[in-house]
């Protein structure tokens, strides 16, 4: 099964989800999940992170993209036995949307 949020920015506030992805990063490791990057591209327009994290057969793909100043966070979940973590990510990007100005999508 493959669950998936996106956190979009409204008004292109930049910078204003990478704190946010950097936070995710952490949190996985914390529980666990080892990180791997997968790809990385960075110069003054825009910016492009992809990275897989996996416990056991668990799988979450993060994505943080800006580009003219429009950010947006994807966290992919793969074969996810522990809800949980799908539960908490939804949570944590429900109370940002709500707080600031910021668009959230789930699958």
């Amino acid at each position: 099964m493959s669950k998936q949020i996106s956190l979009r920015s409204v008004k292109g506030q930049k910078d204003s989800l990478k704190n946010l992805f950097a936070e995710t990063s952490s949190y996985l490791k914390t529980l666990g999940f080892t990180r791997i990057s997968i790809f990385e591209s960075t110069n003054e327009e825009e910016s492009l992170k992809n990275v897989l994290f996996h416990f056991n057969n668990e799988k979450v793909f993060a994505i943080y993209s800006s580009q003219n100043n429009n950010e947006e966070i994807k966290l992919i979940f793969k074969d996810l036995n522990v809800g949980m973590i799908y539960d908490i990510m939804t949570m944590k990007f429900q109370q940002i949307s709500n707080t600031e100005e910021f668009i959230i999508m789930s699958k």
